[in-house]
């Protein structure tokens, strides 16, 4: 199941490659956009809707652990408005408002934030769709995506770890006393047949 979705990864990222901007005008665009301290920052611009997206988030995060996620959109529009909505896949905890709708004109950016987080270990995505209707009447929208990656905290890991080896040393303990119980047997037959 990993492969596949690996695979579908890549295809899709693959077939979103494409971009018909260069890519000085997204670091441009990218170094205009406010944000606290991003420990990992995702960018994209895909065809569709005329929006620049990134996101600040500090993954990975701990299982059960809830964490902020900075969405910022940029529509490359005169002026309209934009539809906003979040959704998380499956499993993976949204905290905070995942629909909203502003008005925008000039150099704006819409910036929201959400905590997020999973009670199991993964690899999560957190779908954003923005729809924009401009002024003039034009209605366009653009999807992106940001993986949400969960994992199992150190000690839980060390635990298992613990336990997974106490498992083995017994499980060959058991096999060795079997055995030896086995040749305690065994043995006097042989010297009984040698003594004949």
């Amino acid at each position: 199941m990993r492969i596949l979705i690996l695979v579908f990864t890549i295809y899709a990222l693959v077939a979103c490659s494409g971009s018909e901007e260069p890519e000085d005008s997204v670091e441009a665009v990218r170094e205009g956009i406010e944000g606290g301290k991003v420990l990992a920052a995702s960018e994209t611009t895909k065809t569709g809707a005329a929006v620049m997206f990134a996101s600040d988030f500090a993954g990975p995060l701990s299982v059960g652990e809830m964490a902020s996620m900075v969405i910022h959109l940029r529509p490359e529009y005169e002026s309209g408005q934009i539809q906003v909505n979040v959704q998380g896949q499956d499993g993976l905890t949204v905290v905070g408002e995942t629909q909203f709708s502003e008005r925008f004109s000039g150099d704006y950016q819409f910036t929201h934030e959400l905590m997020v987080g999973a009670d199991r270990a993964g690899e999560y995505y957190l779908g954003v769709v923005a729809n924009v209707i401009t002024d003039s009447g034009e209605e366009t929208a653009r999807a992106f995506s940001e993986t949400v990656l969960v994992v199992e905290p150190l000690a839980a890991l060390a635990e298992k770890a613990t336990e997974s080896v106490k498992n083995t040393v017994e499980s060959v303990t058991d096999e060795a006393f079997q055995e030896s119980e086995v040749l305690e047997s065994f043995v006097p037959a042989v010297e009984e047949i040698i003594a004949r």
